[in-house]
Formats: C-alpha cells, structure tokens, sequence
C-alpha cells in the first residue's frame, strides 16, 4: 500500500490509509519531546504515576483513533479480516500491521482470552531512543507510547469490540473505551531503555 504523504500541489502532505491520517517522522522527534516534557513534569513536582500517565493516555487515544480506524477500515475488511476467524486472529493481525509503522519488531508472547496479553517489542523505538540520548534507567516502565498503544489494543478487542464497528467518537471514547469500569492495566516487566534486550509489556485485569 502507498503509505506515504502525497506532495502539494495535488496533496497536503498526510498519509491518508485505514481510514485514519498517519504521519511519518524522526521516532527521536517525539522521543526528545515526550521524555524532555516528562523529566521537566517531575522536576516541578507532578507525581511520577500522573507524569507517565499522560503519556501512556497519549498511546491509549492514538490506538483507539489509529488502530480503531484501521480495523473499521474498508482496507482491513477486504485484505484482512477475511483471514481471520477470532478475536485473538485480530490481535495478531493488528500486530502484523504495527510491524509495518516503523516502531519496533512486536512478537506476541502469549495471549489468554479477556484476561492477559504479553507483547515483546524488539528494537523500539522508544528504547531505542531512550538508550541513545539519555543513560540507562532502573525504570522499566518508560516506553509510554508502547504502553499505551498496546492497552489500547486490548481495548479495542476485548472492553469494547471494534467487530462490531462502534462509531468511533469522542463521547464513545470516554463512555466506554477509557470508562475505568471493567478497563485493563498496562505493566512494562522489561525495557530497552534499561538495558534489556527487549521492551515486555503485559496487558491484565
């Protein structure tokens, strides 16, 4: 597929797929500015739970915005979806397509139908970029988009289920995809940024 940004004068510049509008840039862009913000969040005394949320909502919003769409998309209904028969064939497709976005190798290590989902991320982005600019942390819980993005997918499959092409609005979004009521929780066991070899995250009740 043409995921790239068609030139002026005919186009604007966006990557138009899915259904959704992508962008493509230098994956240390956004890593300057989100760790560079989260240090200067801590320095002035915002708590470090309510500092990294915001990034982790950050990837929660941009999967239920990015993956949703994909997933609603007539691209996905015609090449992917006919492929797959479950919800877990769901994840691993989606899985597929977050392999192509340029933000690390994802493996899927174990999936246990509505209650855990453990993804590996080889050569994040995030850590990646992390282990360039900044030393190596004791804090595994530093890939924030990584995070947020994978619970968002659980989200989208098993709080919600995208199979049932829910129209993807902001009152949608806060009554039912980021309502706490039966929501999941993100852990980062393992990170790049920290010296491992990997990024782990587990998606749980």
């Amino acid at each position: 597929m043409p995921l790239y940004g068609q030139n002026a004068p005919e186009g604007n510049g966006l990557i138009e797929a899915f259904g959704a509008i992508l962008t493509n840039h230098f994956a240390d862009y956004y890593n300057r500015i989100s760790y560079e913000t989260y240090s200067a969040l801590r320095q002035i005394g915002i708590p470090e739970e309510d500092s990294k949320e915001m990034f982790i909502q950050a990837g929660h919003i941009c999967a239920f915005n990015t993956f949703g769409r994909i997933m609603s998309s007539p691209e996905w209904y015609k090449i992917i979806a006919p492929m797959c028969s479950s919800r877990e064939d769901w994840l691993h497709a989606m899985v597929a397509v977050i392999n192509v976005l340029g933000w690390g190798v994802y493996r899927i290590e174990k999936i246990i139908i509505e209650q855990e989902f453990v993804v590996r991320v080889y050569n994040s982005y995030e850590g990646v970029g992390y282990r360039r600019m900044y030393p190596a942390t004791e804090d595994r819980n530093i890939s924030f988009l990584a995070m947020g993005a994978t619970l968002g997918l659980v989200h989208l499959l098993w709080k919600v289920d995208i199979r049932d092409k829910p129209a993807l609005t902001q009152e949608f979004y806060v009554q039912q995809f980021n309502n706490p009521d039966k929501s999941y929780h993100v852990e980062q066991t393992h990170a790049i940024a920290a010296g491992d070899e990997y990024d782990r995250l587990v998606v749980s009740r």
